[in-house]
């Protein structure tokens, strides 16, 4: 298992060449950066938004000298429902594909987090807009 992620996550890496850097791109480009502030680990933007029955494709720029991680636990890549877990090596940019969500959950977002660093508050929200 750990390895068809690794082969999944390099492959996103290699399919990386038309997706924009952080700051530049179109207005529906989403992207978050792993940053070190305060030495506190974080997601930079901590929220991000989707549209609901819009499947999604945001990146993540990992500026630390460690692997961290997205984790989706109440979202799938594919028809198994497992969660959307995948590492960022550090010093890399890694696409994570959100699959169109149908219903907006009750509180209207999902979290995500580093599940490396979540005990250390790395955790953001996936806001679901209608």
């Amino acid at each position: 298992m750990r390895v068809r992620k690794t082969v999944l996550a390099g492959m996103m890496v290699l399919m990386l060449p038309g997706v924009v850097a952080c700051g530049g791109g179109g207005d529906d480009e989403l992207t978050a950066d792993v940053k070190v502030e305060d030495d506190q680990l974080r997601y930079s933007p901590d929220e991000l938004e989707i549209d609901l029955n819009r499947e999604e494709t945001f990146t993540f720029l990992n500026n630390d000298d460690v692997v961290h991680n997205v984790t989706i636990p109440a979202l799938s890549h594919d028809d198994q429902f497992n969660a959307i877990d995948i590492d960022i090596p550090a010093g890399e940019r890694v696409a994570v594909r959100v699959p169109a969500v149908a219903e907006a959950p009750r509180d209207g977002f999902f979290l995500f987090y580093c599940k490396y660093h979540q005990t250390e508050g790395m955790s953001g929200r996936l806001k679901i807009s209608s």
